[in-house]
């Protein structure tokens, strides 16, 4: 493999974890919303897993954004 493809990769693979993170960071606002819908209907069970959910989904979009971050970064340097 040559090192013009390995650093293509590397980006390619950025890219795709940075959309990767923005649909789950698009999944945690809506998650939040629907819970905060329920909850304001009186609704408070059925309102924690949306929260929940949100949560994962957000730490998620976060941990994959940050990886895409570095990943970015390594194919500047390695260009």
């Amino acid at each position: 493999m040559s090192k013009m493809s390995q650093n293509e990769g590397v980006f390619l693979r950025s890219v795709s974890f940075f959309i990767y993170g923005v649909a789950l960071a698009s999944l945690f606002i809506w998650c939040i919303m629907q819970g905060i819908i329920l909850h304001l209907a009186g609704k408070s069970l059925d309102a924690f897993p949306y929260y929940f959910i949100g949560w994962v989904s957000g730490v998620g979009g976060l941990a994959l954004y940050w990886q895409a971050q570095s990943l970015y970064h390594y194919a500047e340097i390695s260009r």
